[in-house]
């Protein structure tokens, strides 16, 4: 399926491209595309009035040049996709791909362009003008590129989470028996939210206490009688106590108790009356909405962030685009991170950080990161929404101080680097 697709690929001479020549009317394609790119640049940017198009028609007029602007970028893309292919496996041999690359796409058409300058005689009267005119259009673009300053932005992932929050996992087993509190409203902490019931836990209990009244009757007989057992009876009573210990633990645990303030969020297949709940299940949620935040990760090669400072930061939610927040404060924790905030930035939850494949929770980080964290404004217009909202995944956009493009650009490259082959 691979070959054919390639095969039929208009922009690259084979099968495909002639299907296109045929079905467009339109001979030699390829090779007249770029003579009308050549005639756009001496007509319009050098002024070459005898200059002659390789165009015919109207249609070819626009067909031409879009046709050879889409495959010439098509062709970089290419190239630069097996380059850094290769390079993964082989990074010797891609680099110098990379400069076998930068040879053909630039110096060799800025030579041959060079030379067309000084020695074409078509240029003869306007050879002057033709130069004063690439120097001008050079130094234009050079310094809109290096001088100019332009906006500059970066996006992290991150997760929208109330500031005071905390996952409910119970610890006791058994069945709903019932719902105390009500989801979606506000509890105290301290307050119960569900109560269980184990009547298995109930009947090792009373077993337990039956034991322990046997060993109690047993040491009384053995002081009068068997002195030498007293010892080893009160060692097995002292097991039994610590059993009833761990019993009685297990049952206070079947009443659920809210460990802060703030609302229950949990949804009806995390909890229903007559439900069997095993240790560790969710409860779902409490979460303070007074106060929110958006806390993102950065990778390593981000340490830019620290160099310029933050102007502004918005953040979009994933599912909720038509939702816009603007961030208050932001920060940059200035130290190395391990544990990911929430187990959705990792790769696994469909975020971009690589997670430890032994951490079962997924927040174990396989590298360091920095923690970017931003402060929401109190809204009552998002409060309904953000209860809902809460954990889920955002990308935040963070504005910088405005800098010109190369060094953007350089910026980039030499982040990619790092991110791709560690350099």
């Amino acid at each position: 399926v691979t070959t054919l697709l390639f095969n039929l690929n208009p922009l690259m001479r084979f099968d495909g491209y002639h299907m296109l020549v045929d079905w467009l009317d339109v001979p030699n394609l390829y090779q007249r595309s770029r003579e009308q790119l050549k005639y756009l640049g001496k007509r319009f940017v050098l002024r070459i009035q005898q200059a002659k198009p390789a165009a015919r028609t109207p249609t070819e007029a626009w067909l031409l040049p879009l046709y050879g602007a889409i495959s010439i970028a098509y062709w970089l893309v290419l190239m630069a996709s097996i380059i850094v292919y290769v390079a993964e496996q082989y990074l010797d041999l891609g680099v110098a791909m990379a400069l076998l690359m930068f040879v053909m796409a630039v110096v060799v058409p800025l030579l041959k362009f060079g030379r067309y300058l000084l020695t074409d005689p078509g240029l003869y009267h306007q050879r002057a003008r033709a130069l004063m005119m690439t120097l001008a259009l050079c130094a234009g673009v050079t310094g809109l590129l290096a001088w100019v300053p332009i906006p500059d932005r970066i996006r992290v992932l991150g997760v929208i989470q109330a500031t005071q929050f905390r996952e409910l996992h119970i610890e006791g087993v058994g069945e709903v028996v019932e719902i105390v509190a009500t989801p979606g409203q506000w509890v105290k902490a301290g307050e119960p939210l569900v109560r269980l019931q184990n009547p298995q836990l109930e009947f090792e209990i009373q077993s337990t206490l039956q034991q322990r009244q046997q060993l109690q009757a047993q040491e009384l007989h053995a002081i009068t009688s068997a002195i030498a057992n007293l010892e080893t009876l009160r060692k097995q009573r002292s097991v039994i106590d610590q059993k009833l210990l761990e019993l009685a633990a297990q049952q206070r645990a079947l009443e659920v108790l809210a460990p802060i303030d703030g609302i229950w969020i949990v949804s009806e297949l995390d909890l229903a009356r007559g439900q069997w709940l095993s240790r560790g299940a969710g409860l779902g949620v409490l979460i303070d909405d007074r106060d929110w935040r958006f806390v993102a990760v950065l990778p390593q090669f981000g340490t830019h962030l620290f160099e310029g400072g933050l102007l502004s930061a918005d953040i979009r939610i994933k599912g909720q685009q038509t939702i816009n927040l603007v961030a208050t404060k932001t920060e940059v924790m200035p130290f190395e991170q391990g544990q990911l905030p929430s187990p959705v930035l990792g790769m696994p939850g469909g975020g971009e950080i690589a997670v430890h494949p032994n951490d079962p929770k997924g927040l174990a980080a396989a590298e360091p990161f920095f923690r970017v964290q931003a402060q929401l404004p109190a809204s009552d217009v998002y409060d309904e929404e953000l209860r809902r909202l809460h954990g889920r995944l955002g990308t935040m956009r963070i504005t910088l101080a405005s800098s010109p493009l190369l060094v953007q650009w350089e910026r980039s490259a030499r982040q990619f680097l790092q991110r791709k082959f560690r350099v």
